[in-house]
């Protein structure tokens, strides 16, 4: 029993799990691969549509745009709608 049981450290740099990652990432078949591209693309859209509903600014995917944060709307008419007895 005179095995080397020393661990592989050569994935704990940043270069390192980087290696890693690409390595994991060509073994995957083709369709494995298109599929996960597929589940990244629905989560950019569903990531997006939540911030453009909370008003956060966001960059549109097609125009490669920065849409700036909404300013917050307030209905005016609601608050004029109460005369304030003077």
């Amino acid at each position: 029993m005179n095995e080397d049981t020393s661990p592989d450290w050569s994935s704990s740099t940043w270069e390192g799990a980087r290696r890693e990652e690409l390595r994991r990432w060509r073994k995957l078949p083709l369709s494995e691969k298109l599929d996960a591209i597929d589940d990244l693309n629905q989560l950019g859209a569903t990531l997006i549509a939540a911030r453009k509903a909370k008003g956060l600014p966001y960059i549109d995917p097609n125009t490669k745009e920065r849409i700036r944060k909404r300013a917050v709307a307030e209905d005016s008419a609601k608050y004029n709608s109460h005369k304030n007895p003077s």
